[in-house]
């Protein structure tokens, strides 16, 4: 290879670096969210509101669990294998 497409190859491999640091964030704040969606639901429980919200909660809980579990996926899965075939 030249230098030219070296080049080129590290600055895809610095993007897919970037990339995958986005995703870590991203799932960050999805679980930190999730989490303090959790507290809410604890505190609806204790004061005994009404059902719905509580619903309303739990349902905002299980969707947040479902969007984490399908971006652990999609990272775990399909990303780790493409960097690695592209890294190396």
């Amino acid at each position: 290879m030249n230098t030219n497409e070296t080049d080129k190859i590290d600055v895809l491999k610095k993007r897919i670096d970037n990339f995958v640091a986005d995703a870590a964030k991203i799932q960050a704040e999805l679980v930190k969210a999730r989490d303090e969606m959790r507290v809410n639901l604890e505190l609806v429980n204790s004061e005994k509101c009404n059902s719905q919200e509580d619903e309303k909660l739990r349902t905002h809980i299980f969707e947040l669990d479902d969007i984490i579990i399908d971006f652990d996926s999609l990272i775990d899965n399909h990303f780790d294998q493409k960097i690695a075939a592209i890294k190396y």
